[in-house]
């Protein structure tokens, strides 16, 4: 991806010799790859929520996750023309992809975030011509990329991921592989937690005290 290249390209720019590199899903992504291809600019690497490859790897994904990606979302990515990538999201398809990123099965939302954060998310990406374009190119991204397992294998970096147990965007499985892929690795599971737990504080003390203990490994 040519967003690892631009990051390792900021700290050269900012003159930073190394860094705590740490990202969610396709952020983790660029991680895995900043530190592939500059591990002496890595001091630790945190990975939430991602995996060794791209979405329709099958190595690590369920036959359901894989069926929602390859019917909902692949079929919406083959739409390339600027007004259908352009398409406000609808309440129903935002519940859709709710349940999806967050791991909330309550089809009528009486979690305790639901409806709130339902409301908040269909304002959000209808606003200020801000469209659902995003998440098509996102994944568009995603797919292009290749696996790097073999290469996370060859690292030395002291690294922790953090993967919620009912992930239904990146399964589990991503976080195992990372973990057991990458020498020198803690995992830590989110019990309950969907592809989105960052954004969610009743998960925070689960796995926010080791994160700043990783960060304070190198000091």
């Amino acid at each position: 991806m040519d967003m690892a290249d631009d990051a390792i390209g900021l700290l050269e720019k900012l003159d930073i010799e190394t860094a705590h590199v740490a990202g969610h899903s396709m952020g983790g992504m660029i991680a895995q790859l900043v530190a592939i291809r500059r591990p002496d600019m890595v001091r630790t690497l945190t990975l939430l929520a991602t995996a060794p490859s791209h979405t329709f790897d099958e190595t690590y994904q369920p036959p359901e996750v894989l069926e929602f990606f390859m019917n909902d979302v692949a079929g919406m990515y083959k739409k390339l023309a600027l007004p259908s990538m352009l398409m406000p999201l609808t309440r129903k398809k935002m519940i859709k992809l709710i349940k999806v990123f967050f791991g909330l099965m309550d089809g009528d939302f009486t979690t305790p975030h639901g409806e709130e954060m339902l409301d908040q998310y269909v304002n959000a990406y209808n606003s200020d011509g801000r469209k659902f374009n995003i998440t098509s190119w996102q994944g568009m991204a995603i797919a292009a990329s290749k696996s790097r397992a073999d290469e996370l294998k060859k690292l030395n970096i002291p690294t922790l991921v953090v993967h919620g147990d009912k992930d239904k965007v990146l399964d589990f499985a991503n976080g195992e592989a990372l973990a057991g892929l990458i020498p020198n690795t803690k995992l830590i599971t989110i019990k309950v937690g969907g592809h989105m737990f960052p954004l969610i504080d009743t998960y925070n003390d689960e796995y926010i005290d080791d994160m700043i203990n990783h960060l304070q490994t190198t000091d």
